[in-house]
């Protein structure tokens, strides 16, 4: 997972974007889980890592969603 971490912070553009799930938003798949996260100009942030099987919005809160 930290491999995958790294991977998203060194180019968050290969990822696939999520606005549907809250702005900025882009996915990754390590394994059987998903990282959902944002990126800033010099800040990555991680939001959740869920199983793949869950429903991403039911498990996102308000605040992350903004």
């Amino acid at each position: 997972m930290w491999a995958k971490f790294d991977s998203l912070r060194q180019d968050p553009d290969r990822y696939r974007q999520r606005p549907d799930l809250f702005p900025g938003c882009r996915i990754a798949a390590e394994g059987k889980h998903v990282i959902l996260f944002r990126a800033g100009h010099e800040q990555l942030e991680v939001v959740r890592v869920l199983h793949s099987a869950m429903d991403f919005k039911r498990h996102l809160s308000s605040d992350e969603k903004a």
